[in-house]
């Protein structure tokens, strides 16, 4: 079983608000700390209010995501507080909470109890509610979706940029190993010749071939060779 609490002080009456102290998010925080079960998650249920505009309006409590930390999640309601129907409008704002709220939302409830007709606190009374609630819950669940499939697409293709990345540095290491594995060759073979030389007593150090550095050197320029390819 999943427990949550709304933590706000204004609730909703037959026939309007009833009110207390505002409040206080410092206190609001500590009792929600101590209600939190460490084993679980945790639900806290705000309400955001549509009026007809393309903006939100009245939210309770306030600046409900100031508390969604720990586990705890976000039970939203989006309440339709409209006198006119405007479909756009009403999609649109239910599309800018959606991603105002995001990962933080556990659940999102589209209208406040719209069969209660006669109480303020149902969105029941207001004008289209039916096509409010139809057309609202439609939207969120597409967006929603759309979302979910956004984030598959990002997270599909950070895993192929990081596979791709991955064989780029392994490619380098094995030209790396194969770049010192001809050096030592060429050192060890240069190594034996003027051995040869000095045991023949034909060695004299102004013959002596390019050293190592330089031969280092003139390959690190013809392949662009850099030190820190050298794994």
């Amino acid at each position: 079983m999943v427990f949550g609490i709304y933590p706000g002080g204004i609730a909703g009456t037959d026939t309007g608000l009833t009110t207390g102290r505002p409040d206080d998010p410092l206190l609001i925080k500590k009792a929600l700390a101590q209600l939190y079960p460490q084993d679980r998650n945790f639900i806290v249920r705000g309400y955001i209010h549509y009026n007809g505009s393309d903006e939100t309006a009245d939210e309770a409590p306030g600046k409900v995501e100031q508390y969604i930390i720990n586990d705890h999640t976000l039970d939203l309601v989006v309440c339709y507080r409209a006198d006119e129907l405007n479909e756009a409008t009403w999609i649109n704002t239910i599309k800018k909470i959606i991603h105002r709220y995001g990962e933080k939302l556990d659940s999102i409830q589209i209208t406040e109890e719209p069969n209660l007709r006669n109480v303020y606190a149902g969105d029941g009374h207001f004008k289209d509610i039916e096509r409010a609630l139809f057309i609202g819950a439609i939207a969120a669940k597409e967006e929603l979706l759309q979302m979910a499939a956004d984030e598959n697409h990002i997270r599909a293709d950070k895993e192929i940029r990081n596979e791709k990345k991955k064989a780029f540095f392994q490619r380098q290491k094995e030209m790396s190993e194969q770049l010192v594995n001809k050096l030592t060759e060429l050192q060890k073979k240069n190594i034996d010749k003027e051995l040869d030389q000095w045991e023949r007593g034909e060695w004299k150090p102004e013959d002596h071939r390019a050293s190592m550095d330089e031969v280092m050197r003139k390959i690190k320029e013809q392949y662009q060779f850099k030190d820190e390819n050298i794994l």
